[in-house]
């Protein structure tokens, strides 16, 4: 919601030698360990479309394993992270053939050679491999089915590694990343939010600290959190994320969650005044101050008026 100013934080693309060899280690291990349950799941299950579901989890599940090695390789570069998980995704659609075939042709050795693989696929496509409402996809329509599939597999890949990678800022002089600390996940909402962001930008932090917590039946509320580096204690950050709590056409009950703020930078004095803060949530908001208005004297006739 707030526009990208240096008033954020920003990773420094620094990548440790060892970093993507962890990540990387770590994506290939769990590639070729969803590859063996997603083909087992696929080859047995007759349901197609939780066959998709389960392609976009396998997916997803390498991804997110990727962004965990990167965090632990302490990776500062998100387009790293990104070309690990599609790596990592590419050996998991291949792993996921080699099991495949295997279980075709009930194999008493896997078969890895790209060459032999391939010819088999080929084999197989002329001839079809299930069928769906008494249509059984050959050719060029089962081979489209089967680079969706994969591509599902990357772009789930992808989308895991950006979604967990570490959205934490880190601690450059400690080399460490940031802990969370919560401040409050039911604060009531600003009246405008237009005027609240500004505040914010400008460091006028009175627009956060004049709100106080809200019922936790509330629809509308956000959480708030510090980023600190345990460390040094000289770098702290702020995020606010706005949470909807309604109802969707069915009637079923639906939250979103919406960043309204990711990584502010926060000076040390007013971290301290946001601590200091937090234990007044529960209070009374204060009262803005009240204007009189101070009645002008009314003008009296003059006599003399005709």
């Amino acid at each position: 919601m707030f526009k990208s100013t240096s008033l954020y934080y920003e990773e420094s693309g620094k990548i440790p030698p060892a970093g993507p060899v962890i990540a990387l280690l770590f994506g290939v291990l769990t590639a070729i360990a969803l590859s063996f349950v997603y083909a087992y799941a696929v080859s047995y299950i007759p349901f197609i479309y939780l066959n998709f579901l389960l392609t976009a989890a396998t997916g997803a599940g390498v991804g997110a394993v990727v962004s965990l090695g990167a965090k632990l390789g302490k990776i500062r570069n998100n387009k790293v992270v990104i070309a690990l998980g599609v790596i990592s995704a590419l050996v998991a659609c291949y792993m996921s053939w080699v099991v495949t075939v295997y279980l075709w042709f009930d194999s008493e050795a896997f078969l890895f050679n790209p060459s032999d693989l391939l010819t088999i696929i080929q084999l197989v496509g002329q001839e079809g491999v299930w069928s769906l409402k008494g249509m059984t996809p050959t050719g060029a329509a089962l081979y489209g089915i089967w680079g969706i599939e994969a591509a599902v597999i990357i772009g789930a890949s992808v989308f895991g590694a950006a979604a967990a990678y570490a959205s934490e800022p880190f601690c450059e002089n400690c080399n460490e990343w940031t802990k969370v600390v919560e401040l409050t996940d039911r604060l009531g909402a600003p009246e405008d939010f237009a005027a609240f962001a500004r505040g914010l930008e400008t460091k006028d932090y009175s627009v956060l600290t004049n709100l106080r917590n809200t019922k936790s039946s509330e629809p509308v509320k956000i959480k708030v959190d510090l980023l600190d580096c345990s460390s040094c204690s000289k770098v702290h950050y702020l995020r606010l994320t706005l949470t909807v709590r309604a109802f969707n056409d069915d009637g079923k009950e639906e939250t979103t969650e919406t960043l309204i703020a990711e990584n502010l930078f926060l000076d040390g004095k007013t971290y301290q005044e946001l601590m200091d803060w937090q234990k007044k949530l529960n209070e009374t908001p204060p009262t803005p101050p009240v204007v009189e208005e101070t009645a002008l004297p009314k003008e009296e006739d003059n006599p003399l008026d005709i």
